[in-house]
């Protein structure tokens, strides 16, 4: 590379027997004062340099400007020319400059090239840029839409999922989910031998409810008690609908007499439960449960059924009460 240090009085006519290298004199406002040959081709379209600075070197080269201007210095940078103003995209040649402060605020300024590139070699280079940005923007468009397409269906697996395993009108589990988890409860006690209860719910007199209050007042007292139980029993108790008014308690980790307990304190705060029907009219009502503990010598079904029983003793022994 050329050095602007010392330069010969003919350096001009000396830089017109190497035309790849340009050098040219400009003033501080970047008009071109004097040429070398090599640059010959570009003085018809350019009477300032930064015209032929391409547009995104520009704002780089005017800063270097300034600096040589200010500190009266030499440096060097990359950057690119363009043999046509208006062409911003195909750039034949990029080069380095060195800009040299000379007296009374002129500038020598000599390119030296990095690389040259045909105009057509150019033009092909941008066309697969261009490609290239028009396939990623569209695989990222692609992308997105499937990235959305997948949540939307995920959503709906989640509906889907929730409204196999919770009961339409109550939102508490269905009868087919609480017997799986029941089933688990029961694997995990024979398993480990961790005592577990299972209780029985029915709502008392519930028939006069309807008769009295119609079905619509019925499904209110339905939704309405089974939220309440679920909000009484613990975090880790499950209850799940069995069917009409009958309700299916999982109380994992309990004994009997832990179970009797719960339950009591449960039906004493049904109770005193007020359930506000769809004409604003408040209504109280009260519940019976059978409970049977883990055995390993009963099976799931057997529990169903022994806490079944225990539910019918605790309705033939008055109701409102834990059997």
């Amino acid at each position: 590379m050329l050095t602007l240090e010392k330069l010969p009085k003919n350096i001009f006519n000396e830089l017109n027997k190497h035309t790849n290298i340009l050098l040219f004199l400009i003033s501080e406002d970047m008009d071109i004062l004097d040429i070398s040959t090599g640059f010959e081709k570009y003085k018809e379209n350019f009477i300032n340099l930064s015209n032929l600075i391409t547009y995104t070197h520009k704002t780089n080269f005017l800063l270097k400007v300034q600096e040589c201007i200010k500190d009266q210095c030499t440096l060097s940078f990359g950057t690119n020319f363009s043999y046509d103003s208006n062409d911003v995209e195909n750039i034949p040649q990029s080069f380095t400059l060195i800009l040299h402060y000379q007296e009374k605020g002129k500038i020598l300024v000599l390119a030296d090239p990095i690389c040259s590139l045909s105009h057509n070699e150019t033009k092909n280079y941008f066309s697969m840029i261009n490609d290239f940005s028009f396939l990623l923007r569209k695989s990222q468009k692609l992308e997105y839409t499937l990235i959305k397409k997948n949540e939307e269906l995920n959503e709906k697996i989640k509906i889907v999922e929730y409204l196999t395993d919770h009961d339409s009108l109550t939102q508490i589990y269905s009868r087919k989910r609480i017997f799986e988890e029941l089933k688990h409860e029961y694997n995990r006690y024979i398993r480990f031998l961790e005592p577990f209860c299972v209780v029985m719910l029915d709502i008392d007199f519930f028939k006069k409810v309807n008769d009295n209050y119609g079905h619509q007042n019925g499904d209110i007292v339905l939704r309405e008690f089974s939220q309440k139980i679920k909000s009484l029993i613990r975090e880790y108790d499950l209850i799940g609908r069995f069917g009409g008014e009958e309700f299916l308690v999982i109380l994992p980790k309990t004994e009997l007499k832990s179970a009797h307990k719960l339950m009591n304190r449960i039906l004493k705060e049904i109770s005193n439960f007020k359930i506000s029907l769809s004409d604003k009219k408040n209504i109280q009502i009260t519940c019976s449960a059978g409970i049977v503990q883990s055995d390993i010598t009963i099976t799931m079904d057997q529990l169903i059924m022994l806490s079944d029983t225990q539910l019918y003793k605790a309705k033939e022994n008055g109701r409102n009460q834990v059997q």
